[in-house]
């Protein structure tokens, strides 16, 4: 049986959005003008660290966009 594949509008939003939000972070944070002073031996756990909350933040982003989504669907069948 032949499914018609289609890519759902709120996936590429969601990747638009999550692409958008890294760059202003890392444009917005200055990543060279903030690990400027810091020791050496502490500029790999603040990247991964900084790099941690993003993609939490991206996570919760697309929760926050599927719920409404699954909430849409709900209301629209009522």
């Amino acid at each position: 049986m032949e499914q018609n594949k289609k890519k759902e509008p709120w996936r590429i939003v969601v990747f638009v959005l999550a692409v958008a939000y890294i760059l202003w972070m890392w444009v917005k944070n200055n990543i060279a003008g903030t690990l400027a002073g810091v020791p050496k031996e502490q500029v790999l756990p603040m990247l991964f660290t900084g790099f941690a909350v993003t993609l939490l933040k991206i996570a919760l982003l697309a929760g926050v966009v599927l719920l409404l989504k699954w909430i849409a669907g709900k209301l629209r069948r009522e």
